[in-house]
């Protein structure tokens, strides 16, 4: 009998020719250390607010007793968190659901009916030393706190804002609320300006009598809808490059098939590749990149944990690391950097309580995922025979691998 003698370089490749080769996970050093579980805000975070001087977070967080108690709103000092007190009086009585601010002012929306020392019903602002009301305030549930030029723009669950009629929307001038032309005959969950106009989400039908399932355009003089609108439930909105993109818990847009999230170039919807297995609740951007989180963890056939980035330049989805454990509430981007809130206790396979921030200066588009499309994945050198020379790659997913 004779037998081939082959040099060690070709006898293992034929050995993984046959072998499935399990990737690393990639990326997880992306994920800050900065909160780590030691550092606990004491329960899930709805809102973030992040600026150059500050970490403002706002929610479910109560603190740690007895080393310290926020009451749903805390900032971030001194690598801890610390809870805003007036005359003693510590945070918020009530639940905050979101936060933005103006001028140096820190605004807070929820559903509450105090704040430190003084009555304030569902919106209030922080200056710094003290908190104050906002006329007499707004009488149901404010989902979402916008900046457009002067104006602070409040959007909810609502009909009164001081002692104006407004239904669902209102906006404030510093000192006084006004209503916008037209209502949406239910709650708005979100706001998003443009260079002309102002669109809106919520589980609304119809504004100001024009039909609009679920998002709406408002251009200054009339209300429109975005084509046949969304059925199902729209949780997020954002914008890229004049395009509107849109994220909750939906299966089709018009007779296309487009999963949980889309954009509207003004013409017409359009999918963004296969998109999550579960609701979009959050979505932020950062340069030609879009990101979004929510309660998923399937994007086509790869596991995404909780929050992924669609490339606008490539068209792909791809994961950050190994993601997050649990629920994301709310993104909020600064800096290169995107901070998550929600309901979790690790990102990255990192302790990380509720708050989790991922940096994307580092990180490149090499970890794709299959988004539905064959593709090769190609390691391109000239080996001689024999070599030394060892050639490092990662798959995104466990897949078989030809060597020749």
């Amino acid at each position: 009998m004779k037998y081939l003698k082959l040099s060690p370089l070709v006898s293992i490749l034929i050995l993984l020719s046959f072998c499935t080769i399990r990737a690393q996970v990639p990326a997880d050093s992306n994920w800050s250390s900065m909160f780590s579980r030691f550092i606990d805000p004491g329960g899930p975070i709805n809102a973030i607010y992040v600026d150059d001087n500050s970490i403002c977070i706002a929610g479910f967080c109560k603190g740690v007793e007895p080393i310290y108690t926020l009451n749903g709103i805390g900032t971030w000092v001194d690598s801890s968190w610390k809870p805003i007190v007036e005359n003693g009086k510590i945070g918020i009585r009530g639940l905050p659901l979101t936060m933005t601010k103006k001028d140096g002012n820190l605004y807070v929306g929820g559903w509450f009916d105090s704040v430190g020392n003084i009555n304030a019903t569902n919106i209030a602002m922080w200056n710094g030393s003290n908190w104050r009301s906002l006329g007499k305030g707004i009488n149901g549930i404010v989902s979402k706190l916008v900046v457009n030029k002067s104006l602070i723009y409040a959007c909810g669950g609502f009909d009164t804002a001081g002692t104006v009629r407004a239904k669902n929307i209102a906006k404030w001038d510093g000192n006084n609320w006004s209503s916008i032309s037209g209502s949406p005959n239910t709650g708005v969950k979100d706001i998003l300006f443009d260079d002309t106009s102002m669109y809106i989400i919520g589980g609304f039908d119809s504004v100001g009598g024009v039909p609009a399932m679920h998002i709406a355009r408002w251009d200054g003089y009339k209300w429109s809808a975005l084509g046949s609108g969304i059925k199902g439930s729209v949780d997020a909105i954002c914008s890229h490059n004049n395009t509107i993109i849109v994220g909750g818990e939906f299966d089709t847009i018009g007779t296309a098939v487009i999963h949980n999230i889309a954009s509207w170039n003004g013409s017409d919807w359009s999918a963004l590749g296969t998109g999550p297995n579960g609701s979009i609740l959050a979505l932020a951007v950062d340069g030609n990149d879009i990101y979004a989180a929510g309660s998923f963890w399937l994007i086509g056939k790869d596991t995404i944990n909780s929050i992924a980035k669609w490339s606008t330049v490539s068209n792909t989805w791809y994961p950050l690391g190994s993601g997050i454990s649990g629920i994301v509430n709310t993104l909020f981007h600064h800096n290169h950097r995107i901070f998550a809130g929600g309901s979790f206790l690790d990102a990255g396979e990192k302790g990380s309580r509720f708050i989790a921030v991922w940096d994307t200066s580092e990180y490149q588009n090499k970890y794709k995922v299959s988004n539905s499309t064959s593709s090769k994945y190609i390691v391109g050198n000239n080996f001689p025979n024999p070599t030394g020379t060892i050639e490092h790659f990662q798959l995104p997913s466990i897949n078989q691998v030809l060597l020749r």
